[in-house]
């Protein structure tokens, strides 16, 4: 690790990565490689480009197109702004596309309940939750805002007794590595090893894919969420639209019909051995439904 603060390093670095960041290139060349050794080296992160594919052109007729400016960025960094991303804009009059880094959280709503499986872990939480659980009388699930007021009381119980010896602390330190892996959800490396580091880029990195800073709307490319916002909605409402409705006739097919037994097996009602196997085979860290709950949370 070469660095202990927050670096970000810009600029026209006259080389690209790969064959896809320059116009018709068919092979990798060694600047190529030597550049991605550099990156690595330095454990620098390449933030995705948006708005263009290239930010430099020759300006002839049959122009030589590439990708050679770009903000690169540190771990640390991301670590403080972890929804960063690089924007080109237009080109006024330069060879080359002006960037612009963006650090901005730009959400297009409140972000949905999640419950935190990391919270298993803390002893002494199921009594207190199946005591809260019991006090309340409701027809569907809790409110977010009663629960987000039940983990913040826990949360100041629990920092009282994480000072008192280092075993605690350890505790801690593997309940932020759950939570940080079921954000990321990356599958292929399991818990353990101090891997909250890798699983924190990884969840960074789905939500800078995930999220929408700049659209191109008729044409233009604007940053304004609104815009956005409603753009997208009139995208799937024309798009799941049934503009010219087809109703087909069933008069002259045949269909194959099942026996007395299939049909009394399929009408039957599902067994409680059922709906227990097939939680079990689900994630753990998983959410099947819009309440934001774990399969994790079913089966304490």
């Amino acid at each position: 690790m070469w660095h202990v603060l927050p670096w970000e390093l810009c600029g026209d670095f006259n080389v690209a990565r790969r064959r896809e960041e320059k116009k018709n290139c068919r092979r990798t060349s060694l600047s190529m490689l030597d550049f991605n050794d550099f990156i690595i080296f330095h454990e620098l992160i390449d933030l995705p480009l948006k708005g263009s594919r290239f930010t430099w052109t020759s300006g002839e007729d049959n122009p030589i197109l590439c990708r050679l400016d770009r903000f690169l960025i540190t771990p640390d960094f991301e670590q403080k702004f972890p929804l960063s991303t690089q924007t080109a804009l237009s080109r006024p009059i330069s060879d080359h596309l002006p960037l612009i880094l963006d650090t901005v959280d730009a959400s297009l709503g409140p972000s949905p309940f999640r419950f935190e499986a990391m919270w298993f872990l803390v002893p002494g939480f199921l009594e207190k939750f199946q005591a809260w659980w019991n006090s309340l009388t409701f027809s569907r699930s809790p409110s977010s805002t009663l629960w987000l007021e039940e983990m913040k009381r826990l949360n100041e119980e629990q920092k009282a007794l994480r000072i008192k010896s280092k075993v605690e602390y350890e505790q801690v330190s593997i309940m932020l590595e759950r939570s940080i892996r079921q954000n990321s959800r990356v599958q292929w490396l399991k818990e353990g090893g101090r891997n909250v580091s890798f699983f924190h880029s990884m969840a960074s990195s789905r939500r800078r894919q995930n999220m929408i800073k700049h659209l191109f709307i008729d044409g233009e490319l604007t940053d304004d969420r609104h815009k956005i916002k409603s753009n997208i909605i009139n995208h799937f409402e024309n798009l799941f639209k049934e503009n010219c409705p087809y109703r087909p006739f069933i008069d002259d097919l045949e269909f194959v019909h099942i026996s007395e037994d299939e049909a009394t097996s399929i009408e039957r009602d599902i067994s409680e051995d059922e709906v227990i196997d097939a939680i079990k085979e689900l994630d753990a860290v998983k959410a099947p439904g819009p309440d934001g709950y774990p399969i994790i949370f079913f089966k304490k």
